[in-house]
């Protein structure tokens, strides 16, 4: 069996997408786009926005868990691979997915005024992916030295 589909590398990707998660989840709050994400499925709300986003964040972390299982490791290499993988998101997500799932065109945010209008999210996608990346490689390495 493939070591990085195990059940508890998946559990330490879920967790560590929680934790991020809710502290991007609290920051998003402080700047008014949970409603936004909440919208994505019909419920304009910050409640359910912020429920959305913890289930993104966890599938997100499961997806890291999946991905860079050899590659993070250890505190310090998870940490790394979870910053760059903030910054992969920020990318992916309110800059080209979010705002397709809202009618916009693909690539209407890839433009330097909107990128600027969005650096506040890539603060916080980057202290999502530190979170989500330190946790995963602090329950790895734990799971080494036992």
């Amino acid at each position: 069996m493939n070591q990085s589909c195990t059940s508890k590398n998946i559990g330490y990707g879920a967790l560590g997408g929680l934790i991020g998660g809710i502290v991007f989840g609290i920051m998003m709050a402080k700047m008014g786009v949970l409603i936004k994400i909440g919208s994505m499925i019909g419920m304009p709300n910050a409640i359910s926005g912020f429920v959305v986003h913890l289930i993104i964040s966890m599938l997100m972390g499961v997806i890291f868990a999946l991905i860079f299982y050899k590659a993070a490791c250890k505190r310090l290499s998870g940490t790394i691979w979870g910053i760059v993988y903030g910054i992969f998101w920020w990318f992916l997500g309110p800059l080209t997915l979010m705002p397709t799932m809202m009618g916009q065109q693909i690539g209407s945010m890839w433009k330097t005024s909107a990128m600027q209008q969005a650096l506040p999210s890539l603060f916080g996608h980057i202290i999502f992916g530190l979170l989500l990346g330190f946790t995963y490689g602090s329950m790895r390495s734990r799971k080494k030295n036992r």
